[in-house]
């Protein structure tokens, strides 16, 4: 058989192999409707032509896969084109054939399916019924392209496009620019033009070559763990976007509503605080507390430069920020810097978390966009809306309640990233505690201050400060900040702080062994499994990226162990993934065997990534995501 290594010419990416030799395509297969750089193109009417492409991919022992949609809305928008491609043909099939299709796609093994940002297409199949079985034969050339240039520095390195879109990989790694002008154009149309069929066709065929140079990219940079990972996660995040969250509207109409007279309670307090005042503005005008005269201008605490003005006359004038951690780390100096921190928290409740939220209600439900590699860490995140963010006061969590007849059933990993350190560290002090179950915050407090400690008391709480705040590497003046933040309400001297720091260091000698230790300069770290991120420059960051990115592969791993499992609980469905918690929504028949369940995959999943160290996870049982 003739080669069918991909060659670039100046119209584009043309296979060597240009014809379909009769091992592949049957005789039933009728001329090919077109060609697109020189690789010829067949629709697919009747089962013979289903068989011809799936013995194409065979053969080549790859396909490249992408859908054609009547929008981005899987629950709105309906398939308009399944299309596939092997180095030899390109095959296309309308909606209708789907369940000729389904054998081939669900199949448990066969030949790997590449595509670009294939959530995307695995969320229209799921919509129209097809589920793929596991994640372990896809290759997404999005998420492959993100974990090989995963950095902190983007601005840095010159050899790194900041975007992972296929416009983008296909001119960065074959020189070619994809015309997307159709993408946009109606595919809902009983028959589709040239022009699109054409970009059809070009989009699935440049993943083929994209999946050659980027498979070979991750072996040699020793990614490819990590990116088999992200690939066998990702019909698990489809699968959360699909399902959606449960959301009690009127009981967040309620919270909102509360959020907005906090905030007014909140500016009324600082108002008074400051006094009278002339702020500056187009207009200036003296700002009293409560007045409302034709005029007069309230303080704007949403407002940078007001604030800069108002914090000038106390003192803060050579302050150039007023962020959340400038606040922080002055909290325990001025009684106004605690108050516009609970401003701004509460301007975020009635904004973001607010009536806001509820402009993404459907059937009262929330079905946000899940970034799988949202973040350097390896974390994914979340978007319109942001439930990663939902305040973490019950009666946020109490609004998200199962629909009748069922419970949620969440499970989070204790202490999971302090279990991590413990593990990479090493630290044998902390894995000895771990192996005995010991309350580790309570041995901390009792290390530090030389007695025993009650579970109930101040000094176990500061000694949770000590080791969530420690562990990175954070500052003395931000250490003391942390611990005056509410609810701590712990103030310390600096005299004070720095002792117990020493003390927490010489309890866990084998962490204060890592921090004297972290190299000078830019450096790549890696994760238990081997993820990448480099130009790395903070101290802290430099510390936590190999921690907190091994908690997120072990989390993603739950993920794909959840989706791979998820026939084990009839009705069962993950319907929130926030960080190190997992909340699936059962029948309240199967919470049980639902509690069970989570636990054994999320153990099950980590374990390997901690082997010096026990993995646990907490489960609770409820009709709210507050239990």
């Amino acid at each position: 058989m003739p080669s069918t290594k991909d060659v670039r010419t100046a119209a584009g990416l043309r296979p060597m192999l240009a014809t379909v030799t009769p091992a592949m395509l049957t005789t039933k297969v009728r001329a090919p409707v077109t060609a697109v750089n020189g690789v010829p193109v067949y629709w697919m009417t009747e089962p013979d032509h289903v068989r011809s492409m799936e013995a194409a991919a065979e053969s080549a022992g790859v396909v490249a896969f992408d859908v054609e949609t009547t929008g981005l809305s899987p629950r709105r928008d309906r398939l308009a084109l399944l299309q596939f491609a092997t180095p030899s043909a390109v095959f296309f099939a309308r909606p209708d054939m789907l369940p000729l299709v389904t054998p081939f796609l669900t199949a448990t093994e066969g030949p790997v399916i590449v595509g670009q940002n294939l959530k995307f297409d695995l969320g229209f199949l799921a919509a129209n019924g097809v589920w793929l079985p596991h994640g372990r034969r896809l290759f997404d050339t999005m998420l492959a392209a993100m974990v090989l240039h995963n950095t902190a520095n983007k601005d840095e390195d010159d050899d790194r496009s900041t975007s992972s879109s296929l416009v983008d990989l296909s001119l960065r790694y074959l020189g070619v620019t994809l015309d997307k002008s159709e993408q946009t154009s109606d595919w809902g149309a009983a028959v589709l033009t040239t022009s699109q069929l054409q970009y059809a066709a070009k989009d699935v065929l440049v993943c083929l070559p994209l999946y050659d140079i980027l498979k070979a990219a991750l072996i040699r940079d020793d990614l490819a763990r990590t990116a088999s990972l992200e690939f066998r996660a990702l019909p698990a995040f489809m699968w959360l976007e699909h399902n959606g969250a449960p959301l009690d509207v009127e009981a967040w109409k309620g919270l909102a509503a509360l959020a907005t007279e906090e905030k007014a309670k909140v500016e009324t307090e600082m108002n008074a605080m400051v006094g009278a005042m002339v702020m500056p503005g187009r207009k200036s005008a003296t700002i009293k507390s409560g007045e409302r005269e034709p005029g007069v201008r309230r303080i704007n605490w949403a407002s940078n430069n007001q604030i800069k003005a108002v914090m000038a006359t106390r003192g803060w004038g050579h302050l150039t920020k007023f962020d959340s951690k400038a606040l922080t780390e002055y909290l325990a100096d001025d009684p106004l810097f605690p108050l516009l921190l609970d401003y701004r928290e509460a301007a975020k409740r009635t904004s973001s978390y607010g009536t806001k939220m509820l402009t993404f209600v459907e059937n009262e439900r929330l079905y946000p966009t899940y970034w799988q590699l949202g973040t350097i860490s390896g974390r994914p995140s979340c978007s319109k809306p942001n439930l990663q963010q939902v305040p973490n006061k019950r009666p946020y969590r109490a609004a998200f309640k199962a629909r009748p007849g069922h419970v949620l059933v969440k499970a989070d990993y204790s202490q999971i990233e302090f279990r991590v350190m413990a593990q990479q560290a090493p630290d044998m002090v902390l894995r000895r505690l771990y192996a005995e179950d010991t309350d580790v915050h309570t041995a901390t407090a009792e290390a530090v201050f030389g007695r025993t400690i009650d579970k109930d008391s101040t000094e176990r709480k500061l000694g949770k400060v000590l080791n969530l705040a420690l562990q990175f590497g954070m500052g003395i003046k931000l250490f003391r900040a942390v611990a005056a933040k509410r609810p701590n309400n712990i103030r310390l001297t600096l005299a004070e702080a720095k002792d117990l720091r020493w003390r927490w260091k010489a309890t866990y000698y084998g962490i204060r062994s890592l921090h004297d230790n972290v190299d000078d300069g830019p450096v790549s770290t890696r994760t238990f499994i081997g993820r990448r991120c480099t130009l790395v420059r903070s101290y802290t960051k430099k510390l936590a990226m190999p921690v907190q990115g091994t908690a997120a592969d072990g989390q993603k791993a739950a993920m794909a162990l959840l989706y791979e499992r998820r026939d084990r609980v009839p009705g069962g469905r993950l319907v929130l993934s926030v960080y190190d918690e997992n909340v699936l929504e059962v029948p309240k028949e199967y919470a049980a065997v639902a509690a069970t369940h989570l636990e054994d995959c999320m153990v099950t999943a980590m374990q390997p990534m901690l082997p010096d160290v026990p993995v646990k996870v907490e489960v609770t049982i409820g009709e709210t995501w507050a239990g």
